[in-house]
């Protein structure tokens, strides 16, 4: 941790100062950091973001700068007071923080529940876990013939583990009458 903050502090890393903050050369902090061709070390994850912030930053500033000079040419740095300066840079960081969030949201990973058709052996194994005596092959079945577009929606489905638990409230609801042979045998 204190070697980020060095690096956002000061920039890329020497191995003097890198040795100097872990005491030896642990490969799993080590292996975090990029040599660079001028012997320096930096965490590319943190690079990045720090460019990202810095080339959004001056967006939102020249945004900003426009907005307030009718004419489209840029105010000078003079004639803004400090107290809107700071409404710009805490408007700038909770932006940043949420497309971040937004980001790291889209890149995690996707859960079975969001995969569209389902394999059977999730559903049956779903089922199982629930307990809840839905025939797996029956549910796939049923939604395949339907393009996954519930009944009554004209959208295709997101969570078809919130399809099985809507199965079991209507099995609760209504159940099925057993079946008889009327064949005479059992």
């Amino acid at each position: 941790m204190r070697l980020l903050c060095l690096q956002h502090q000061t920039g890329d890393l020497s191995e003097e100062t890198m040795l100097e903050i872990c005491g030896e050369r642990d490969e799993k902090i080590w292996k975090k950091f990029d040599e660079l061709p001028n012997s320096k070390y930096q965490n590319k994850r943190l690079h990045d973001v720090m460019l990202k912030r810095e080339k959004f930053t001056a967006s939102r500033r020249d945004s900003i700068m426009k907005r307030w000079d009718k004419t489209g040419k840029p105010l000078s740095k003079k004639k803004i007071s400090a107290t809107h300066k700071n409404n710009i840079r805490n408007t700038c960081v909770i932006r940043m923080e949420n497309e971040n969030e937004n980001e790291n949201r889209k890149k995690k990973d996707i859960s079975i529940k969001n995969i569209i058709p389902p394999k059977l052996e999730w559903v049956q194994e779903y089922c199982e876990e629930r307990d809840n005596g839905i025939n797996a092959q029956e549910f796939i079945d049923h939604y395949e013939t339907r393009g996954w577009v519930p009944k009554g929606y004209n959208k295709m489905m997101k969570d078809w583990q919130a399809a099985i638990r809507t199965w079991e409230k209507h099995k609760k609801d209504n159940p099925r009458p057993k079946m008889t042979n009327y064949l005479g045998g059992k």
